[in-house]
């Protein structure tokens, strides 16, 4: 059985007003399912937080294992000219700093286990969005070209029309059929900007103006 990735065109026109300013001046950018996998991986904004979270888990072990910073306290007499202080270390007993270090050490597996999980839901939601992306495109594609044939079509019985041939009802149809055809055009070309939009979202891309 072949996988998705295979099963997919290789590259898909990704209708995006959040790509880079080049990009912008095409419409588009053409991608792999294995860029969008791969930008994800690098920039999907529920990853990034979950590897933020990991970070700070990391740091946190660090901490556990620090020693207390000793304090002093200084002070003067009213009754005589006296000056005193004290000093205080803490003393960690009874494995107290093992204890606190295994227990963020247990404490940053489970935060890394947590970012696995959080990058296979982000890899599916990728996948998602680049095949709906894909069928969107097919779509607008189909309507395209029915819409060009429903304008040659008109085009072709006005003539007629004109000439006496056809009927003006024939005419009145077929502009009615172009005007369909234009309007089911346009709403899949709004379906490829919100599908783009989505898979856009899982690789991290963001609008900068």
């Amino acid at each position: 059985m072949r996988s998705i990735g295979a099963a997919l065109p290789w590259v898909v026109a990704l209708a995006l007003a959040l790509c880079s300013t080049a990009a912008r001046a095409d419409g588009e950018v053409r991608i792999s399912l294995d860029d969008a996998l791969r930008a994800a991986r690098s920039a999907a904004p529920d990853l990034m937080v979950a590897r933020a979270r990991q970070s700070v888990a990391h740091a946190e072990v660090g901490i556990a294992g620090t020693y207390p910073n000793p304090t002093f306290a200084a002070g003067t007499s009213t009754q005589a000219a006296k000056l005193s202080g004290t000093v205080s270390i803490p003393l960690v007993v009874l494995g107290q700093r093992g204890a606190a270090m295994d227990a963020a050490r247990a404490d940053e597996s489970k935060v890394a286990l947590d970012t696995q999980v959080t990058w296979t839901d982000v890899r599916q939601a990728t996948v998602r969005a680049y095949v709906a992306l894909w069928l969107a495109e097919g779509v607008a594609i189909a309507r395209r070209d029915s819409a060009g044939i429903e304008a040659t079509l008109e085009s072709a019985v006005v003539q007629r029309v004109q000439g006496g041939a056809a009927p003006e009802l024939d005419g009145l149809r077929v502009h009615a059929e172009k005007l369909r055809a234009q309007a089911d055009l346009l709403e899949a070309v709004a379906e490829v900007t919100v599908s783009g939009a989505e898979l856009g979202r899982w690789m991290g891309l963001t609008d900068g103006g």
